[in-house]
């Protein structure tokens, strides 16, 4: 399940009237603008994923260590996958322009939101300290994992580089 995020905005009247005093050119700089936004976006999130953000728990997964990251922090890579899938999806026409910044990672929405873990019937799990006395026969009942987010906060970060990035582009400094 891919996470996707768009972009909306207040004001869209004023902004769409604004659009339709734009000359060519004008157009040509807000998607100049547009673009630059999503790939500083996308920068940043993969610079996020990257970069280590504490150790929560150690596990061993294709003879490789890997350490998780803390709740509600960018999680560590592991495979590169999740950085990997990462990428930008154009939508323009002739009367909107626009971009949406995609991670195709099947488990980014999980991570992004968190999620519940569910043991597999008639296989013993070991249950942590704080799930113990939640365990049944087959080991623990769900337990939830904290949400490691990366697209929501980068993009609440650049969000005013993003607006004042928009706003050059429509007076015509950009």
């Amino acid at each position: 399940m891919a996470s996707e995020f768009q972009i909306e905005v207040e004001g869209i009247q004023e902004l769409a009237k604004r659009f339709g005093d734009l000359d060519k050119d004008g157009r040509k700089r807000m998607a100049k603008a547009i673009n630059l936004n999503a790939v500083k976006f996308s920068r940043e999130v993969r610079k996020s994923i990257t970069k280590r953000t504490g150790r929560h728990k150690k596990y061993r997964r294709g003879g490789k260590n890997h350490w998780s990251s803390s709740p509600r922090r960018a999680p560590n890579s592991d495979t590169g996958d999740l950085r990997k899938y990462i990428r930008i999806t154009t939508r323009a026409g002739q009367t909107r322009l626009g971009v949406i910044v995609i991670s195709g990672a099947k488990y980014s929405r999980a991570l992004e939101e968190g999620f519940t873990l569910k043991p597999r019937r008639r296989t013993f799990v070991l249950a942590s300290a704080a799930n113990r006395r939640r365990s049944g026969p087959e080991g623990p009942a769900n337990y939830k994992v904290a949400p490691r987010p990366f697209m929501a906060p980068m993009l609440k970060k650049l969000e005013r580089e993003f607006v004042a990035r928009m706003k050059q582009s429509i007076i015509g400094i950009l």
